[in-house]
C-alpha cells in the first residue's frame, strides 16, 4: 500500500509541476451541481485566501464554518477570502449539501475526491493530509505560507497575515 501511495504521488508530481503561481494544486474538485471546479481560480486574486478542507460528519468543521463565515463577511472585500472544500467525494455530495444547507456558509464551497486532494496536499506542502479540518493560507499573490491540521480561528489567521514579511 505504501509503495502505491508513493509511486502516485511521483506520478503525480511529474504531470502536474507546480509553478509559483499555480500552487493550489488540489485536484478532483467540482461544484456540488457536478461541474469542474480549480481551485487555482480563487488563488492570487490580490487577496489572501483560507481554505478549509472538511468532512461531514467532522465535529469540529460543524463548529467552524459560523466563525469562517463572519471572518469571510468581515474582510472578502479587502483582505482575505475563504473557500471551503469538502472531502466527502463527489458521490456523498448529499451528506456535503445537507452540512452546507445546516450551516449556510457565505463563502464558496466545493467538493473534492479524497485522494487527488490529499496527493495535491502532500505536493503542495510536503506532509501528509491528517484529518478534517484542515487549512492553508495562500498570500495575494498566491503562495501557499501556511498549513494547519485541526481548528483555526479568525483572529489567528488575521495575526499571521500582519506578521507576514514575504522574503
Amino acid at each position: 500500500m505504501r509503495i502505491t501511495r508513493m509511486l502516485m504521488l511521483f506520478l503525480v508530481m511529474l504531470s502536474a509541476p507546480l509553478a509559483a503561481e499555480e500552487s493550489a494544486a488540489l485536484g478532483g474538485l467540482k461544484t456540488l451541481d457536478g461541474r469542474d471546479a480549480q481551485l487555482a481560480d480563487h488563488v492570487g486574486q490580490g487577496k489572501w485566501l483560507l481554505v478549509m478542507l472538511w468532512a461531514s460528519d467532522c465535529v469540529i468543521c460543524n463548529r467552524e464554518v459560523p466563525a469562517l463565515s463572519d471572518f469571510h463577511f468581515e474582510h472578502s472585500d479587502d483582505l482575505a477570502e475563504v473557500i471551503g472544500v469538502s472531502l466527502d467525494g463527489y458521490d456523498k455530495r448529499a451528506e456535503a449539501q445537507a452540512f452546507l444547507d445546516r450551516h449556510d456558509p457565505i463563502y464558496p464551497n466545493y467538493v473534492g475526491e479524497f485522494m487527488p486532494v490529499a496527493l495535491g496536499y502532500q505536493v503542495m506542502t510536503g506532509e501528509r493530509l491528517l484529518g478534517t479540518p484542515t487549512f492553508l493560507l495562500f498570500t495575494p499573490k498566491g503562495e501557499l505560507v501556511a498549513n494547519n491540521p485541526g481548528p483555526v480561528s479568525g483572529d489567528a489567521v488575521l495575526r499571521f497575515i500582519d506578521r507576514y514579511q514575504p522574503s
